[in-house]
């Protein structure tokens, strides 16, 4: 079973206040009902990698995005845009376009600005939703500086849920549940719950099935 009161590491910003009075989660999903939730992802060009000389400074290349209320989709956001940069190494061999096939540095060379893209996302997206993203602090990044760089703001109302860490509280308090131990003491190989919290592990665990949409942001 689910820890009976949210962990309060998962939601930031006013949705954190709204929710801190919760003592179960048919609560949370009381609250939150018909709010909007925002779930976003970057791919970007990568990290510097000085094994290889990539020089790639974590720019977005491709932001995915759905809305959701109350547990369903209601609305769909892809856009790729040029990074203005080279792809990294290991972007360039897993990151692909609409049509499936690998991205390159020439088709992301005229795609749309960075900025024209983020201002389309924030007109898309709206100002009285709630963010969510899964290691919110690492795309919430590559949005702000991008913002930054820019001359754009958005500060949506709700902030964010943090799926990343609602992965790592739920599971692991349900495993211990299940082994009646406290969950500093679980080993992995326990069937409650993957291993990791990475986004492919949770899909199969969950069965979800991404086919190979597991690199690309919508």
């Amino acid at each position: 079973v689910a820890p009976a009161k949210p962990q309060p590491a998962a939601f930031t910003g006013s949705i954190a206040d709204e929710l801190s009075g919760a003592q179960s989660w048919d609560e949370v999903r009381s609250i939150l009902r018909g709010k909007t939730i925002v779930f976003f992802d970057y791919e970007t060009t990568g990290f510097p990698d000085k094994k290889t000389g990539d020089k790639s400074s974590n720019q977005p290349v491709q932001l995915g995005a759905v809305k959701v209320v109350d547990g369903q989709i209601v609305d769909r956001f892809n856009l790729f845009m040029n990074p203005e940069e080279p792809l990294g190494g290991w972007s360039r061999d897993n990151l692909k376009g609409a049509d499936g096939t690998p991205l390159t540095d020439e088709q992301l060379a005229t795609a749309m600005d960075k900025g024209e893209a983020h201002q389309q996302f924030i007109a898309w997206a709206g100002q009285d939703v709630i963010l969510a993203a899964h290691n919110a602090p690492f795309d919430l990044g590559v949005m702000n500086e991008t913002l930054g760089k820019k001359g754009l703001e958005y500060a949506p109302t709700g902030r964010v849920i943090d799926t990343l860490k609602l992965a790592q509280t739920v599971i692991a308090s349900k495993k211990a549940a299940a082994h009646h131990v406290n969950k500093d003491q679980i080993k992995t190989g326990d069937p409650s719950g993957p291993d990791t919290h990475r986004l492919g592990d949770l899909a199969s665990h969950f069965g979800v099935e991404l086919g190979d949409g597991l690199h690309t942001a919508d």
